[in-house]
């Protein structure tokens, strides 16, 4: 899974290059928002971004499992109101 995400990553770094060229390299006479050449960046761009968001927030991660069960563990053991005594 962090094999994937790390990918997914580096294609979204690729993405953000290849959209500051693009924008970078615009004549003054296109408009930017309209420009076709930036479709297919900005496309990939976002998709790359929302599918980084659904494998990381999963909750098959292992990551996210560990601390979901860290902090049931001390919700259970510990109340805040011992902490301070009362």
């Amino acid at each position: 899974m962090v094999i994937a995400s790390l990918l997914l990553w580096l294609g979204n770094v690729a993405c953000t290059i290849g959209i500051i060229v693009k924008v970078t390299t615009l004549h003054k006479h296109d408009a930017l928002i309209s420009t076709a050449s930036l479709v297919p960046w900005i496309t990939s761009y976002w998709a790359i971004t929302i599918t980084i968001n659904i494998i990381t927030t999963g909750g098959e991660n292992i990551i996210t499992s560990a601390i979901i069960t860290i902090l049931t563990q001390y919700t259970f053991q510990h109340s805040w109101l011992d902490d301070y005594g009362l």
